[in-house]
C-alpha cells in the first residue's frame, strides 16, 4: 500500500511542480533552514538547552530522568551552542570538524557545512564553547576564520 500511496501523492503533485529529490538536496536545504541533524548537531555531548531543544523540555515535570542536569544547563547556560554562519569560501565549502577561528583561538568546530543552492552561499554550522563572559555565544554578527581546505576564510555570524 505504501508504494501505491506515494505513486497516488507524486501524481496529484506533479500538477504542483512536486519532484523527488536526493539526500545530498535535503541536507543542503536544512543548512538553508537553520535545522539541525542527529548525527552531526544533535549529539549526545549537548544538553537540550546547548542543541537550542530547550522548548522541547518541560522543567515544570516534577521527575524525567536528565531533570537534574537540564536545571543546571538551564541555569548554567550551558557550555556549547549551535549556530549558523555564511562563509565566504571561493573554492571549497566546509564539512565537518574543521576548527572554528577567532582572536588566534579555537573556540568551537564546524559540525556539518555546505553550499545553499537557494540562498547561493556557502553555509555551515558550529558548535562551540561559550567564553567567560558568555559574548562567543550571543547571537550577534561577527567575523569568525575557519579553515576551508586552503587558506582560512571569513564567516559572519547568520543565526543561534
Amino acid at each position: 500500500y505504501l508504494r501505491r500511496l506515494y505513486l497516488a501523492i507524486a501524481d496529484a503533485g506533479r500538477d504542483f511542480g512536486l519532484v523527488q529529490f536526493g539526500m545530498r538536496a535535503l541536507l543542503s536545504l536544512r543548512l538553508e533552514k537553520n535545522f539541525p541533524t542527529w548525527y552531526r548537531e544533535l549529539r549526545p555531548i549537548y544538553g537540550p538547552f546547548e542543541a537550542a531543544l530547550e522548548r522541547f523540555v518541560d522543567l515544570s515535570k516534577s521527575d524525567f530522568i536528565g531533570r537534574e542536569a537540564a536545571l543546571r544547563e538551564k541555569e548554567s547556560g550551558g557550555k556549547l551552542r549551535r549556530v549558523t554562519f555564511v562563509v565566504d569560501a571561493t573554492d571549497a565549502d566546509v564539512v565537518g570538524d574543521e576548527p572554528i577561528w577567532h582572536d588566534g583561538k579555537v573556540i568551537g568546530w564546524v559540525t556539518s557545512g555546505g553550499y545553499g543552492h537557494y540562498v547561493e552561499r556557502s553555509l555551515t554550522r558550529r558548535a562551540g564553547a561559550c567564553g567567560a563572559d558568555r559574548r562567543s555565544c550571543e547571537p550577534r554578527r561577527g567575523v569568525r576564520r575557519t579553515c576551508t581546505g586552503g587558506a582560512p576564510a571569513a564567516a559572519s555570524l547568520l543565526s543561534p
